[in-house]
């Protein structure tokens, strides 16, 4: 796809990992890193579109949710493409368990063990690392395109379509 897109840059960002870390070590430095990759595409006249899977998509939309309730006027991406983003790190939603057994890679177990470590003493309410109880009104108000994709038999999808409500 990088390939396909003239003009572009494409860069892989490496964050430090639950269980060795957890949002109270990595948020504030990608936090950082997203404000320099925008100061950076600024001087350089780029559009920034950020995209991630799963975690991924989960860090993409916190970090651009908290930067703009941070400061409504900040620089900002054109979009983001999510994945199968991680919305709700409290994994309540009923549907899951249905989901569950036709999901051919995720388990209930696995979520809630990765979700608990990347907490740790985090509210899982927080919007900060659960985008699903954000206000996405700065995102909108600036333009963020928020382009989805989810798989119909995937457990974290629940949680994303209702993102993708919100967002909506």
């Amino acid at each position: 796809m990088a390939k396909r897109i003239p003009n572009s840059t494409v860069s892989i960002v490496s964050y430090p990992l639950a269980p060795n870390s957890s949002t109270l070590v990595a948020i504030p430095h990608l936090m950082k890193l997203y404000h320099t990759l925008l100061q950076a595409a600024e001087h350089a006249d780029e559009t920034v579109i950020f995209a991630g899977d799963s975690a991924n998509g989960n860090i993409i939309l916190c970090l651009t949710i908290a930067a703009l309730l941070e400061d409504p006027d900040a620089k900002c991406l054109a979009a983001l493409l999510v994945t199968s983003p991680s919305t709700d790190l409290r994994r309540h939603n009923p549907d899951i368990q249905v989901i569950e057994e036709h999901d051919p890679i995720l388990r209930i177990p696995f979520i809630n063990s990765i979700a608990s470590n990347w907490r740790r003493t985090s509210d899982p309410y927080d919007p900060r690392i659960s985008p699903l109880y954000a206000d996405v009104t700065p995102i909108a108000r600036r333009g963020v395109r928020v382009h989805r994709v989810v798989g119909q038999y995937d457990v974290l999808g629940p949680a994303a379509v209702l993102m993708r409500e919100k967002c909506n």
